[in-house]
């Protein structure tokens, strides 16, 4: 697994600041997704994400966007090409709530094992800043939590040809205080911009919904807290304290991250990449 990344500024910027801790990683993860396309078959592919989900998210989810282009550029690499191959990469899981936890255990393919990263968002202006699961030629998140305590994980992400979830998930912590904020800002998005899959949201105080989403449309459902934590969690997400863990099944090692300001000094026992 990659080190723990402190990101600051623009959302341009801070892509392509993720793309320099090894652009090579990042367009041998592009080639190995569309290498077996051909010349013809990646022009195709990038004309199809450009009209699809591309589209969508430069209209709809723009700061989302801006991180991809600039992981695009950091890596020397066509953002077309990148704009396909996110959507070849799903993922899947089973989340729940035990306490101020957001708990996930999370399937990852082995090809991006070793590419997966912890990292925190900071935005130069507008938004909140965040601390999330994610991989390094992706500019959403696997799961995540913000300043202002709202978590949110992956359940479920459908559709090869609409926005990942991923997307709305870097998007509401980047954008929602509230629990009541999230589910409305979730809903309109997604109303525009599509995206079929489940999305857990929790919030500090333990409340959570589940949500289920079929091309743009929200079904949200209230999730009954468990009495005691699941052993076999692979993420665990305290929004009390903004804090992820992260345990990396390729080598038994464990992550703690913990949502901090750019350059503050971390205490004895904290960690953002042991």
């Amino acid at each position: 697994m990659l080190a723990h990344l402190e990101l600051s500024g623009a959302a341009f910027d801070r892509g392509v600041s993720q793309a320099g801790v090894s652009r090579r990683s990042v367009a041998a993860w592009v080639e190995q997704q569309t290498g077996a396309l051909g010349a013809l078959g990646r022009r195709e592919a990038m004309r199809a994400a450009r009209r699809g989900p591309g589209l969508r998210m430069q209209r709809h989810l723009i700061q989302e966007h801006e991180r991809l282009a600039g992981i695009a550029l950091g890596a020397g690499i066509a953002p077309g090409l990148l704009e396909w191959a996110e959507t070849q990469f799903r993922v899947c899981g089973r989340a729940s709530v035990c306490g101020s936890e957001l708990e996930l255990r999370l399937d990852l393919p082995t090809e991006l094992l070793p590419l997966m990263l912890t990292r925190q968002s900071q935005p130069d202006a507008v938004g909140f800043s965040s601390v999330e699961l994610s991989a390094l030629p992706l500019s959403g998140c696997v799961a995540g939590v913000n300043q202002h305590g709202i978590a949110v994980a992956i359940e479920a992400d459908r559709g090869l040809d609409q926005i990942s979830l991923r997307h709305f998930a870097q998007d509401l912590l980047f954008r929602a205080s509230d629990l009541e904020g999230a589910l409305h800002h979730l809903a309109l998005r997604a109303r525009y911009a599509g995206g079929s899959g489940v999305l857990v949201i929790a919030s500090a105080a333990g409340a959570a919904f589940r949500v289920e989403l079929a091309a743009g449309e929200c079904r949200p459902r209230r999730l009954a807290p468990r009495s005691k934590p699941v052993p076999e969690s692979t993420v665990r997400i305290d929004s009390s304290l903004r804090q992820l863990c992260y345990f990396d099944v390729s080598d038994g090692s464990e992550r703690r991250c913990e949502l901090l300001a750019i350059g503050e000094p971390r205490t004895a026992g904290e960690s953002a990449g042991s």
